[in-house]
């Protein structure tokens, strides 16, 4: 019987952490990966604080790890000043996924690691979990980037 982690990796996030600047996640080897999502938990945001996010790709270095000085931003996978509108007396829990990676990843110049940066706009707890398409015998079927934001839990 196959499970649903048979086809998905929990990959690196962000830690629980209280962050008012910008927070990295571990790099993701996309090979062999069709997809990426991450989802994003917020606790108790400050008035009128925001909320950006982005995903990030990078070359491996020459010990085949991710060589964070080559980073770059995926072109469209941002949520950006992601207001926190009502969200001062609980959190919030948001997505931001890159499909069909190998149209949105520079993978012909070795781009190949992906990484998801957040950053508050004021001291707020975050935590993000990430999960990896680990179909690595068919290639992908959907093509292009898919960005979402949606709320999960809570009004």
């Amino acid at each position: 019987m196959k499970t649903l982690f048979d086809s998905i990796k929990v990959v690196g996030g962000i830690g629980p952490v209280s962050a008012g600047n910008a927070t990295n996640g571990e790099w993701v080897d996309m090979r062999g990966a069709q997809r990426i999502a991450y989802l994003i938990q917020t606790g108790i945001f400050g008035d009128a604080a925001t909320l950006n996010a982005k995903l990030q790709q990078a070359k491996a270095g020459s010990d085949g790890m991710a060589d964070a000085t080559t980073a770059k931003d995926v072109d469209g996978a941002a949520l950006e000043e992601v207001p926190a509108h009502n969200t001062n007396n609980d959190g919030k829990t948001f997505a931001i996924e890159a499909a069909g990676a190998y149209d949105v990843l520079d993978l012909q110049n070795g781009f190949h690691f992906v990484r998801l940066v957040v950053t508050p706009s004021a001291a707020s707890l975050i935590g993000a979990v990430g999960l990896q398409h680990r179909q690595t015998y068919n290639p992908p079927k959907e093509r292009g980037l898919v960005q979402y934001v949606r709320k999960l839990r809570g009004d």
